[in-house]
């Protein structure tokens, strides 16, 4: 689930399965396949078109809970090196898609 959830994420944000593959370093085909598991939701995701990818209303839903998750992550990572010790320096970027 988390690389589907990546995948997603990555196509959201580029706006193109392709541009997608390329950021992750991976074939078109093979994006295409990590896709499929989308329907694990009961919903289309993403609708794919001659111009692109973009996001269903479930998609979008998804994109904005998949966008809390990774910034939860990245937060517990920095308390966890801070309780090491290991303090971080991190610059946020926050986008509307």
């Amino acid at each position: 689930m988390e690389k589907s959830r990546k995948t997603c994420l990555e196509v959201a944000r580029r706006g193109s399965l392709t541009a997608a593959a390329d950021h992750l370093h991976m074939t078109q085909s093979s994006l295409s396949k990590r896709l499929q598991l989308e329907d694990d939701h009961g919903h289309a995701l993403i609708v794919r078109g001659v111009r692109g990818a973009t996001l269903t209303e479930q998609g979008e839903a998804l994109r904005r809970l998949a966008e809390r998750i990774e910034c939860e992550l990245l937060q517990s990572r920095e308390a966890m090196a801070a309780v090491g010790g290991e303090g971080l320096t991190v610059l946020r970027v926050g986008a509307a898609l």
